[in-house]
């Protein structure tokens, strides 16, 4: 008799298991969410730090080289080259992500000359603004000074280690 009074009381009720799932699954969305979240920070800084390594590889090759190297910044892609004309097929050194979109302000319109032996910007001083379309009220900005100087900052805090504007 003992035996049939202990395998009643074994196991869950229908309502304890509803309630447990139902929880869990609240939880796994706030999970998937912050995960999504720190997905697309993670890729936008990665982005801005693509950037920055675009801009200093252009100098560096413009201090080393006897040549000058321009930056040019389009709508699909960036470009580095030793001619202020080419094109993204075959100059590319970031390419843009469906969600990020950048824009050019220079002195010079959207390219940016660094002089052969110095790397200096050659007067081209300004900035690459930075949008991700999943942080709508986010701007992040990498900023090359005259003298190629290169800095990021944003607008709001969002990513880890770039300093407000």
């Amino acid at each position: 008799m003992s035996k049939n009074l202990s395998l009643q009381g074994a196991g869950f009720t229908l309502l304890e298991l509803m309630i447990v799932l139902s929880l869990l699954s609240v939880l796994g969305a706030m999970g998937v969410n912050s995960l999504l979240q720190w997905q697309w920070r993670t890729h936008y800084l990665k982005t801005l730090n693509q950037i920055v390594a675009a801009v200093q590889h252009a100098q560096q090759s413009a201090q080393r080289g006897h040549y000058d190297y321009w930056l040019s910044i389009e709508p699909q892609c960036m470009w580095l080259h030793t001619q202020a004309v080419a094109e993204c097929e075959q100059h590319a050194v970031v390419l843009q992500h469906p969600d990020i979109h950048w824009q050019a302000n220079f002195t010079h319109g959207h390219q940016l000359r660094f002089v052969a032996g110095r790397g200096l910007s050659g007067f081209g001083a300004g900035r690459i603004r930075v949008f991700h379309k999943r942080f709508p009220q986010h701007e992040a900005a990498v900023i090359v000074s005259s003298l190629g100087r290169v800095r990021v900052c944003e607008n709001v805090q969002l990513l880890r280690g770039v300093s407000l504007c």
